[in-house]
């Protein structure tokens, strides 16, 4: 996943781009677009820290007004 207006310089230096999803994980490794990404990445590290309520307690706290609870998995 990119900044929409990357997409196109990675693919020339032969990295893949995944456009249809806001967070990708392979492993240990995550990548995240768009508004929410660093939403995402928070959640998805704390879930893999500690477990799946604790991230959604931590991300509650944090999402913007009328988001409710994001679903990543």
């Amino acid at each position: 996943t990119t900044y929409p207006t990357a997409s196109e310089a990675l693919r020339e230096l032969g990295v893949e781009v995944v456009e249809d999803q806001h967070l990708v994980v392979h492993g240990n490794i995550a990548t995240a677009a768009g508004c929410l990404a660093a939403i995402d990445l928070v959640q998805w590290a704390v879930e893999r820290l500690y477990d799946e309520a604790t991230s959604k307690d931590v991300i509650a706290s944090v999402l913007p007004v009328g988001q409710g609870q994001l679903c990543i998995y």
